[in-house]
């Protein structure tokens, strides 16, 4: 499929957040891929960034370069990724990878990532090479973008690409962080991954500077399989419903249009009634209407003492 004329180095982060590296599902299913394959440990290099509380020890055995960095603090992914990116760019990697700790890896996903990340090293249209991710019932990833989803949401289309695409996609996609590879130059030139996006639609505020620097997606043929928190409203905590909310409301206000700030707000008022049946805390779907109507920015993490 790939002509290649290059070996890309990658330089790979997994964000870990209140379990240790031995139980993180994309480490051990990482470990599993590069299993007898020293050429392919060759290339890759991974950066544990761990928010938990309290430090954990790296039990397992690394077929690779490993580096490990406890951050109590817990200011998220932007902050990780961040770091990440740093070292990616003093070790002059190509690519930087994305790794959530509860994505399962596979054999074929990393040999078709390998052999992409060579074939598009000098493809510089290529911003983002990523895999499909599957969660529930349904490919939930690539998406269409957020702004477009809402100037659509009067129809019944489900805007994921097709699992049969694959290759450099022409229209605009969004993509989830975990899987992904992103080049680095393409990082350096978008200023890195903004930090008041600490957690929640990061993915998105990067997908979409990647898009309005011309860049394109590549899609991979591999779909995995991705644990999505959000799946079940009612489990979600109000912190962390907030935290969505502010993300999306400071995405809107800087990415969109008037109309687009229009289209929110009529979206916010019609996905309220889904929280309003899934959630228990009734100070939720609340939350969600009254921003319809005020739409300003929030703080990005729940206030201490707030009653929404």
């Amino acid at each position: 499929m790939f002509s290649v004329t290059q070996a890309a180095h990658l330089t790979a982060v997994l964000v870990l957040y209140g379990q240790s590296p031995g139980q993180s599902a994309a480490l051990s299913s990482l470990l599993e891929a590069v299993a007898g394959r020293p050429e392919a440990a060759q290339r890759i290099s991974l950066i544990i960034y761990d928010n938990s509380a309290e430090p954990h020890a790296l039990s397992a055995s690394m077929a690779f370069e490993a580096h490990y960095i406890h951050d109590a603090e817990n200011a998220g992914l932007a902050r990780a990724y961040n770091a990440a990116f740093a070292r990616a760019r003093a070790q002059g990697s190509t690519w930087l990878l994305l790794l959530d700790q509860d994505t399962l890896l596979s054999a074929e996903y990393l040999r078709e990532l390998l052999d992409a990340s060579d074939a598009l090293a000098s493809v510089g249209e290529v911003g983002a090479i990523v895999p499909k991710l599957w969660a529930g019932t349904r490919l939930y990833s690539p998406d269409a973008p957020f702004l477009f989803q809402i100037r659509q949401q009067f129809s019944d289309d489900n805007f994921a690409v097709d699992q049969n695409v694959t290759g450099m996609v022409a229209r605009p996609l969004t993509a989830y962080n975990s899987g992904a590879a992103l080049r680095v130059s393409m990082l350096e030139e978008i200023g890195g991954f903004p930090e008041d996006f600490w957690l929640d639609y990061l993915d998105h505020a990067v997908f979409q500077q990647l898009q309005l620097q011309g860049y394109r997606l590549w899609v991979m043929r591999t779909v995995l399989q991705q644990n999505l928190s959000h799946m079940d409203l009612g489990s979600v905590s109000m912190p962390r419903h907030w935290s969505v909310l502010a993300a999306q409301t400071r995405f809107v206000l800087r990415f969109g249009s008037a109309s687009d700030r229009l289209f929110f707000r009529w979206w916010l008022l019609k996905t309220s009634r889904n929280y309003l049946s899934a959630c228990s805390d009734k100070r939720v779907w609340r939350m969600r209407a009254a921003q319809a109507f005020r739409l300003k920015q929030m703080q990005p993490r729940y206030p201490e003492g707030q009653h929404a």
